[in-house]
């Protein structure tokens, strides 16, 4: 096909993708289908449809059907998107049927080694001092398939204010696009269907992403490196420009381990979380999040990447990314606490 055509078909696909996003979260709006009730741990005040991932995957199936059709599709990328529609359904399943905790691991388990195995293992690790070390392909499936389950847990366990998973999926799946050496238009849809949700979310959060919008974005920005065209060494970018979202999920873990509060359990012990009960507003938290990905991504694709043969550099990247995220996010509590806002449990 023509560069011209592709890139009219591949644009095409997008725009789709946009407009049956937004057109499915304002219907779910409407209906009020799907309801997130509130509870101790929400942050929203008022019942509000969980639909927006639905939505997402919508729009997303109607650009995976107009890149099939146009042949922009590749055998890679198809498998790609059916695995990521693969954890939305899983995240449909438990926004209407609330599934028990060991099925819904024991299904999201399944999925991110199906996918390893399917979409390729991660071939190098960087070990510091030793260099690139290649490894075994059983052990780069392992690898790459606790990496999808990882990020797909991270990204759902972040997904708690407006904007804040949509936007940062958006920044990864930019940062994804840029490894593969041919036009990413799968990627380019993906963010477009994010982007006609968000236009329903941010300001005024009238409809939430909800498990389904969370899994399959996590999943698809996990797995995007994986299938990636760049030589292998290029997957391990996205893990630094994750690394905000997952120093977060890490940092509470670890916090509720140590006094031993069941990890199942829900909270609102997220960093991100203690910010907005600090007295910041949804949008002030997402936007500060999502400024340490995009200083991770300049990170990553500069001070790294311009020393990709060294592996060291690599972990003194990932150091300042977190050492950058741990200034921004405890500097907007401090900024409160200074203030007299009362910060009462925010802190400990």
């Amino acid at each position: 096909m023509p560069v011209s055509d592709a890139v009219v078909w591949g644009l095409l696909a997008a725009l789709l993708a946009g407009l049956l996003s937004n057109a499915l979260s304002l219907a779910a709006i409407r209906t009020r289908i799907g309801l997130d009730h509130v509870s101790e741990r929400s942050n929203h005040s008022q019942p509000t449809p969980r639909l927006g991932g639905m939505a997402v995957i919508g729009g997303l199936a109607g650009a995976t059907t107009i890149l099939a059709m146009a042949g922009l599709l590749s055998p890679e990328s198809g498998m790609l998107l059916v695995l990521t529609m693969a954890a939305g359904a899983i995240g449909i399943a438990d926004d209407f049927l609330t599934l028990r905790p060991q099925v819904k691991i024991l299904l999201l388990n399944i999925l991110a080694f199906a996918g390893a195995v399917l979409l390729g293992p991660v071939a190098e690790l960087p070990i510091p001092l030793a260099g690139w070390v290649a490894i075994p392909h059983w052990l780069g499936v392992v690898v790459a398939g606790f990496w999808l389950l990882s990020i797909v847990n991270v990204v759902n366990f972040m997904d708690g204010l407006n904007g804040l998973a949509g936007s940062y999926a958006v920044l990864v799946l930019a940062a994804a696009g840029t490894l593969w050496s041919e036009p990413s238009w799968p990627l380019l849809a993906a963010q477009v269907a994010v982007l006609g949700f968000l236009f329903c979310n941010v300001f005024e959060g009238r409809i939430f992403l909800g498990d389904a919008g969370s899994l399959s974005l996590g999943f698809l920005l996990g797995a995007a490196p994986l299938v990636a065209n760049e030589e292998s060494r290029g997957f391990w970018l996205i893990p630094l420009v994750c690394l905000p979202l997952i120093a977060d999920v890490a940092l509470t873990l670890v916090r509720r381990a140590a006094r031993g509060a069941r990890l199942s359990e829900p909270h609102r012990e997220h960093l991100y979380q203690r910010i907005k009960a600090a007295g910041w507003s949804h949008q002030a938290a997402s936007v500060t999040l999502l400024f340490t990905g995009v200083m991770a991504l300049l990170v990553a694709t500069s001070m790294w990447r311009a020393c990709a043969d060294r592996p060291s550099v690599y972990w003194l990247s990932a150091l300042f990314i977190v050492l950058l995220w741990a200034a921004a996010l405890y500097g907007m509590l401090f900024i409160k606490l200074r203030r007299g806002a009362g910060l009462e449990g925010t802190l400990r």
